[in-house]
């Protein structure tokens, strides 16, 4: 008789097969089966482990999809949200001044988070296996109750075909929790999450909604910030040819060196313009 409680069994409410759990269907069972009051005390202990491996089973399973269902549920409520709220938000937010890179950033943190929580959920494929299990133990239990309805004792004390009966259904429970554990340890993994790929693509997806969803009138400012940039840029390339003709031309050494560092100094002004123009046209291109 085991008396002492391990240090993970002492505290027995919160334990999935508690005894003190069970007593409600237990009463409930000998309710079903039609056993008189007077006849009962006999049959408890023997129907008590079958409670505690069937039906406290089944509710363990239950709560643990209603749980997944709750999840599921802000899942699905929290993507609704951003797909409603990132273009109005979008909008508002470069119609009050904050810039794109900043609106893109914000961007970024939010569909980063929502692409971890999807990798997470992804990896949660064990609710199957919580209904399954429920359900096979449900069934066995209900043809149990209409197999024994009446039939559970005999003058003489418990049936003894009933006692074989309720051995087989524990037997049968038991088989059922272990296929389910063993189905658990073969799909359960904790998500392994790219954190440099999710920003990535969290940062292209979000230049590219601030590009989409920005306010008409940036996107005109923005054209026209392009249309400078070009204009810029068309005027060094032919400031620069300018240059290099007058470099291959000069035989004066002291102008040859003001030529070069001139030229020098072009070049890096366009590789500015350059980065700058891409950069404007990203954020103006239509995905």
């Amino acid at each position: 008789m085991r008396t002492e409680k391990y240090s993970f069994e002492k505290d027995n409410d919160r334990r999935r097969l508690s005894p003190q759990a069970a007593g409600p269907d237990l009463e409930l069972l000998l309710n079903r089966l039609e056993v008189a009051r007077d006849r009962r005390d006999g049959l408890r202990p023997v129907l008590l482990p079958m409670v505690q491996r069937v039906h406290l089973n089944i509710r363990w399973y239950e709560n643990a999809v209603r749980r997944e269902q709750r999840w599921r549920r802000g899942y699905l409520a929290g993507s609704m949200a951003l797909i409603v709220g990132i273009p109005g938000c979008v909008f508002c937010l470069s119609k009050h001044g904050v810039g794109a890179p900043a609106v893109a950033a914000i961007l970024t943190g939010l569909l980063g988070l929502h692409k971890a929580l999807s990798s997470a959920l992804n990896q949660r494929k064990v609710v199957g296996n919580f209904w399954r299990a429920a359900a096979a133990l449900k069934r066995r239990l209900y043809e149990f109750e209409d197999t024994w309805r009446g039939k559970a004792v005999s003058p003489e004390g418990p049936a003894p075909l009933f006692l074989d009966a309720v051995s087989d259904e524990i037997q049968a429970a038991r088989a059922i929790r272990d296929e389910e554990q063993e189905r658990f340890f073969d799909q359960f993994s904790y998500p392994v999450l790219d954190l440099a790929g999710i920003l990535n693509t969290g940062g292209a997806r979000a230049a590219a909604m601030v590009a989409r969803h920005r306010d008409p009138r940036d996107r005109a400012a923005a054209g026209a910030a392009i249309n400078r940039s070009r204009t810029e840029m068309a005027g060094l390339e032919a400031l620069i040819g300018k240059r290099r003709q007058q470099l291959d031309e000069t035989r004066d050494d002291d102008e040859a060196r003001y030529l070069q560092t001139s030229l020098h100094a072009l070049e890096q002004r366009r590789q500015v313009l350059e980065l700058t123009l891409l950069k404007e046209e990203a954020l103006l291109t239509e995905p």
